[in-house]
């Protein structure tokens, strides 16, 4: 039987089911599309700016897209906590709490009036007190052993964070030549895939500790990589892909949502959802952004594991080790990248995919389907227990009106907002929900919801139990960039880095960051 945090509830009468064709499955109504705006996080500004009067909009505003280029959830939660504490670094513990006129300096106290104010994360001197159990969930060191993949989880969660930095391409040599000449014939289309060499033979990055970032090498185990990368300019889909010759391993890692992309929102807010043909005659109905934008950039990712000229040059060595990842976006098409090479019966799949912080995105055909095929097996989905995404998107929530009037309210009394957006979320769905906790969409289902690992990620969040509940805090514990709390942190402090066995993963990857900087 599936976990509780797995479980697809049949909808109760009362509830308006989503799809309102058995033929065409998709989100039709209003209120759905309102839905699905706000949990793609951005989007939430959209209800913000046509929530607010004229004159309590931000200025300047140069439209709605223009808007959103500029904000994000993340940004302005952050702002209205750094106001909050003052000219203070919020992750770094301070007794007295800055901005509090009166109170104890011992650090219970002060514990408890971070925890008042809503702030999820979780400092060293406050575990003891157990202002967040749910926090610090990790699956048992004995669950992780047993998958026979979690061996490549360390590496493959070092490629997630290298693929979202920014790297220097490098030309002129053969084997780059022959990629532009015979992997880039559609050099005319719009739908241009991009083949590039990158400079460097490790994954060096840079990422954040609190509100600073450092760089670091985030693999240090291997320092042979052969990297290239493909992007693709329509939807902005990138993947990057890694080659040591010394330990036999090949990555595919596909890059995750980018919050100034307004490409690749657009990918993750198109969620109705177009049919995928299985070969046992049946039908899956999965996400179409994330579909469509995958078959752009899979042909391309399809030769470079083939390799180029009939596979003559640069074909993943068949005693290597394969394997797909991507965190968030990326790990949705990491997933459907691995079905597809499955489905299509490439020469040439994955023995791994290891995706991180992935939202439902199919229905429970593709389950099905990876459940017969045995290929489970294969799969390790990461999670940290109160990431967001994860748990997305919900039956039923409360109506467009409420969100769009909490929006405005967020605007008029932002840490009001922030301290008490948790409560009423939390009474709207546990009323709907008849005390049950969340009730997850039966339109939508994890694949292999077995195959789940868990790391902690040091904050508050979003999880299907209401548990501890915040909003801002189910966004950090989804991001894959920061050493103190999300994915960084719960890889690098779980049983993973025992069973690691390329990358070295450890908490010394974030402890000697250079070149630190806001």
């Amino acid at each position: 039987m599936k976990p509780f945090r797995y479980q697809s509830l049949p909808p109760p009468e009362d509830v308006e089911a989503l799809d309102h064709s058995v033929d065409a499955p998709r989100w039709k109504s209003r209120g759905s599309q309102f839905l699905s705006c706000f949990l793609f996080l951005p989007c939430v500004l959209v209800i913000f700016a046509l929530a607010a009067p004229a004159t309590a909009r931000l200025q300047p505003v140069h439209g709605i897209w223009g808007m959103i280029r500029k904000f994000s959830m993340f940004q302005f939660s952050m702002s209205m906590y750094e106001s909050e504490f003052g000219d203070t670094d919020p992750f770094q513990f301070k007794c007295p709490v800055p901005g509090v006129i009166a109170g104890g300096a011992d650090n219970m106290t002060c514990c408890r009036t971070y925890n008042n104010k809503g702030w999820p994360f979780q400092f060293r001197e406050c575990e003891s007190f157990g202002f967040c159990t749910t926090c610090w969930v990790e699956s048992a060191k004995k669950r992780m052993q047993e998958h026979p993949a979690i061996e490549f989880v360390g590496a493959a969660h070092a490629a997630t964070v290298s693929v979202m930095n920014k790297a220097e391409t490098k030309s002129g040599w053969l084997s780059q030549t022959l990629q532009h000449a015979f992997g880039n014939i559609n050099m005319f289309s719009k739908n241009l895939v991009d083949d590039a060499q990158v400079r460097g033979s490790s994954m060096r990055v840079r990422i954040g500790t609190g509100i600073m970032k450092g760089e670091t090498d985030i693999c240090p185990g291997i320092d042979d990589w052969h990297i290239d990368m493909l992007n693709e300019d329509k939807e902005n889909i990138h993947a990057r892909v890694f080659k040591s010759p010394r330990t036999k391993l090949a990555i595919v890692a596909f890059r995750g949502t980018q919050f100034k992309s307004m490409k690749n929102w657009e990918v993750d807010a198109d969620i109705q959802r177009i049919p995928l043909k299985l070969p046992n005659g049946k039908v899956t109905y999965v996400h179409e952004g994330f579909l469509k934008a995958l078959e752009h950039v899979l042909p391309h990712v399809k030769r470079w594991v083939d390799g180029y000229i009939f596979g003559l040059f640069n074909a993943v060595p068949s005693d290597w080790k394969l394997v797909f990842t991507g965190h968030s976006l990326g790990g949705a098409l990491a997933l459907l990248a691995a079905t597809k090479a499955h489905l299509d019966n490439w020469p040439r799949k994955p023995e791994a995919s290891v995706v991180f912080g992935v939202p439902r995105f199919a229905d429970s055909a593709l389950d099905h389907w990876w459940q017969t095929q045995g290929l489970c097996k294969n799969l390790v989905r990461v999670n940290t227990y109160n990431d967001m995404v994860h748990v997305m998107p919900f039956q039923k929530m409360w109506s467009a009106l409420n969100v769009a009037t909490g929006a405005y309210d967020c605007f008029t009394r932002p840490m009001d907002c922030i301290r008490q957006s948790a409560k009423h979320v939390q009474h709207a769905l546990h009323h709907h929900s008849d005390g049950l906790g969340l009730i997850i969409s039966d339109q939508w289902s994890h694949v292999c919801p077995e195959s789940e690992i868990l790391v902690p990620s040091r904050v508050k969040g979003v999880n299907e139990q209401m548990e501890e509940l915040s909003l801002f805090g189910g966004v950090l514990a989804h991001l894959n960039e920061n050493c103190l709390y999300g994915y960084i942190y719960g890889v690098a402090h779980s049983n993973i880095s025992t069973f690691d066995k390329y990358c070295h993963v450890s908490p010394a990857v974030c402890a000697n960051l250079s070149n630190l900087g806001p």
